[in-house]
């Protein structure tokens, strides 16, 4: 019949063309221009390519082909492993796991800074060298990581594949007592008999040297005689430093150690501590080292590897190219440019995008650190309305006093006056808890900070109970040693009345006056709840975000009951701040790492290892999307065998 002739002439056409050369596999910069021999040259066939000369070496671009991709591959599973169990040094962004490849061990793969745990995948990963420089990959590179790293890979070979730098919480608790480390107090303990080393030493870990002179830091660790042979240290006042051969091996110890540690604290808390001999323990490890290797193996592919992918939800971002700012992910617009929904007709852009981040910042707090706050009346975010920051009557985005955190949507803030009456918007305010607010965010320097936040969390109510505060236990806790950072004494009083002046009563001090001396950014109450104050949104949580982080190792390290190893506050403020700056600005960090957190809660990536309600923001849109989805499949059915039907009678009428 006429259409399978054309059709057989087609293949027949396809068959004969030419075709287009694969594309090598090989990195562009391994690949020399053709070589050109001399015509006398005997044997041509044979002779041996003369090598490129190194000006014709070109540097990666963006596009070129990646190479190692099956360690690629392994080593951002372990970064989505551990940030899916929340050993993530909190943010995602601090931290960091390498794996080095090659037969000399010079160059390592190793994440980009700015991208949340969650997000690495085997495209975005970097390889560099021992000195830092980006041969593959589009950066930038953490220069902490590199003076860590690069000398251990180099000096320990196959021995140190992989190396895992985290601050992973009940790990850093034993690494801020002064007996420190992990005991042999357990069974499973034991199998990492002989293996745990305890560095008391802090120094800093940053680029310039360290505190003990000017090597990198992972050239000094290699001296420490406590570490020598250690394949998993304790840094004091720091967190992790693990070592092993491979992947799978890094991520067994990673979780199990971890465990460990937390029945360690515990088993320290609540009873006399008593470890087992040193020759049960060298029995327990001979019997574990029968099975090790199929243990781990079996661990990451029972528990690891099936937990460990990633697929996108529509619109996501694939972590490839410029790192996004994380407004370009809220949903003003679907992924196939279909109509916007209803606040990005009616609203400004910036509003719409601050009404975002709030929501955002509300969802995030929720389940901060990966802990439940159930924040619920009593929290509050308001920031001025862009366009009226400085007009006579100022505008401000304020969250209801009626809904949760956990249940914040944009399109649920009101806007409200100075005097906190709504004046946009159907949620409640109540009046005199804003006007409260509106008092503290102008204290001390008018119009310095426009953001002002309120909240409970789990860790820092934990200290204000008892009367504590931030001690200087952990690098979590250094960026915080300032006097902007405070505890005020409440005496029992609501919000509202540590606000108001003491009337005569000589022994209150007003929450007003407290937070103006220094221009306080953060206050801790002694009743429960945290105060910030901020240049925005992504300021005051990142304030929030990081107290809570150094509360929780606190909290864990006192649990103890073992001395905690607390440095001096005056020789903290000399330490670098790893790119925080001082917390009284908003720093490039605080943006990434507000809007890496962002990225995940609103494109899903984390697939419901971070429950948020409601896919944050999302749901409503990838519901109207399954329905269209749906009804376009039974149109196109329909169309299906409209045309089947079609063909079937012509067939029936062509004459064979």
């Amino acid at each position: 019949m006429w259409w399978r002739a054309l059709a057989v002439a087609a293949v027949a056409r396809a068959s004969t063309a030419p075709r287009a050369p694969k594309p090598s596999v090989l990195p562009s910069f391994d690949v020399g221009p053709p070589v050109e021999l001399p015509e006398e040259a005997p044997h041509v066939e044979e002779a041996a390519p003369a090598a490129p000369p190194p000006e014709a070496t070109r540097a990666w671009q963006p596009g070129d082909a990646l190479s190692h991709l099956a360690e690629r591959a392994q080593l951002a599973s372990a970064f989505r492993a551990l940030a899916s169990r929340g050993l993530s040094a909190a943010s995602g962004l601090g931290n960091h796991l390498t794996m080095s490849v090659g037969p000399d061990y010079e160059c390592f793969l190793l994440n980009r800074y700015g991208l949340h745990w969650m997000e690495v995948t085997a495209e975005n990963l970097l390889l560099v060298d021992g000195n830092g420089e980006i041969l593959e990959g589009e950066g930038p590179a953490q220069g902490a990581a590199i003076a860590l790293h690069a000398p251990i890979h180099r000096e320990l070979g196959a021995k140190a594949k992989v190396i895992f730098h985290t601050h992973q919480p009940w790990f850093t608790a034993l690494s801020c007592i002064k007996t420190g480390g992990l005991r042999m107090f357990h069974p499973d303990a034991c199998i990492y008999e002989g293996r745990v080393g305890f560095d008391p030493v802090y120094t800093g870990n940053w680029p310039e040297g360290s505190l003990q002179g000017s090597m990198m830091e992972g050239e000094r660790l290699l001296r420490v005689p406590e570490l020598v042979g250690k394949d998993l240290c304790f840094l004091g006042n720091h967190g992790t430093l693990q070592i092993a051969s491979s992947i799978e091996e890094a991520l067994f110890d990673c979780f199990n150690v971890e465990r460990l540690c937390k029945a360690q604290v515990y088993a320290m808390q609540s009873t006399r501590f008593r470890e087992l001999g040193r020759d049960k323990a060298l029995n327990l490890k001979a019997r574990y080292e029968k099975v090790r290797d199929r243990s781990v193996m079996n661990y990451y592919q029972q528990h690891i590897a099936k937990d460990a992918s990633i697929t996108p939800v529509p619109g996501a971002w694939d972590g490839v190219g410029p790192i996004p700012r994380g407004a370009e992910f809220l949903p003003t617009r679907r992924h196939d440019a279909a109509p916007l929904p209803f606040a990005a007709r009616s609203l400004s852009t910036e509003e719409w995008e601050l009404r975002c981040d709030v929501a955002a910042a509300c969802r995030l707090i929720s389940r901060l650190n990966g802990h439940v706050t159930h924040e619920g009346s009593f929290a509050h975010i308001s920031v001025p309305l862009p366009g009226t920051e400085n007009s006579e009557e100022p505008l401000f985005l304020v969250t209801p006093s009626d809904v949760p955190f956990a249940a914040m949507r944009a399109s649920l803030l009101v806007v409200c006056d100075a005097r906190g009456a709504v004046v946009r918007g159907t949620g409640y305010v109540d009046g005199e808890t804003f006007r409260a607010f509106h008092r503290i965010r102008d204290a001390g320097t008018p119009g310095r900070y426009g953001a002002v936040l309120f909240s409970h969390t789990e860790f820092t109510d934990r200290l204000a109970a008892h009367g504590r505060r931030i001690r200087m236990v952990s690098q979590s806790a250094f960026n915080f040693a300032f006097d902007y950072f405070g505890y005020f004494d409440a005496w029992g009083h609501s919000l509202i009345e540590a606000c108001e002046d003491a009337d005569g009563d000589k022994f209150r001090e007003n929450l007003v006056d407290y937070v103006a001396e220094d221009d306080k950014v953060f206050v801790m109450l002694s009743h429960g709840g945290c105060l910030a104050r901020g240049d925005d949104v992504a300021h005051v949580f990142s304030l929030l975000h990081g107290i809570d982080a150094a509360a929780e190792i606190q909290v864990y390290a006192e649990m103890t009951g073992f001395p905690v190893m607390e440095l001096d506050k005056d020789e903290v403020k000399t330490f670098p701040t790893h790119g925080y700056g001082d917390f009284r600005s908003k720093s490039k960090r605080m943006g990434l790492n507000f809007d890496a957190n962002k990225r995940l809660l609103l494109c899903d990536f984390n697939h419901g290892f971070r429950d948020t309600g409601d896919s944050a923001f999302l749901k409503s849109e990838n519901e109207r999307l399954k329905k269209e989805n749906e009804t376009m499949a039974k149109l196109l059915a329909k169309e299906r065998y409209r045309i089947t039907h079609l063909i079937r009678t012509v067939e029936s009428l062509t004459p064979a």
